[in-house]
């Protein structure tokens, strides 16, 4: 379908970022999914976008709800080597491990909004929360981020 095509550079990152190894597992169950309920969610008119990441999103929870009871997690840091190319966020592995170490809704809330650039709005509907828990997850993350890039950056002399 066209609109998986459309939609499916954002989506690999979000599965990806979120799960690590398991991305692949993640995005083609989505899919399953979103062909499945596509009549359903026609007659909503709401954003295609927004909608699939929602289940990706969920679908992406669930994956790691499954690997915390198996006793592992994906690494972002080791399946960085193995994405694809098209599918890597700048600037690196460096933030990349950062993002890894965010709390899972944290480094949903900081993907949807600063990476793939969905509104306030639909990031909170896919993650199912209030536009303020939005905001509480989106500053929590970004301060984060904003300390360890401040801290890895080389002191500029003077």
């Amino acid at each position: 379908m066209e609109i998986f095509q459309t939609h499916h550079r954002r989506l690999k990152v979000l599965a990806y970022r979120l799960v690590g190894d398991g991305w692949e597992d993640v995005l083609q169950d989505a899919y399953v999914r979103a062909f499945r309920s596509f009549p359903a969610f026609q007659a909503s008119k709401g954003s295609v976008g927004a909608w699939l990441a929602t289940i990706v999103y969920r679908l992406s929870l669930d994956e790691l709800e499954r690997a915390a009871h198996r006793g592992r997690r994906g690494s972002d840091v080791e399946a960085l080597a193995n994405l694809p190319s098209s599918a890597r966020v700048e600037p690196g592995a460096e933030l990349g491990s950062v993002l890894s170490q965010l709390p899972d809704k944290t480094r949903a809330a900081v993907l949807l909004v600063d990476l793939l650039d969905f509104t306030y709005d639909e990031a909170a509907a896919i993650l199912g929360v209030s536009r303020a828990t939005l905001a509480t997850r989106l500053s929590a993350g970004r301060s984060s981020l904003r300390l360890a890039v401040t801290e890895s950056s080389p002191e500029e002399a003077t």
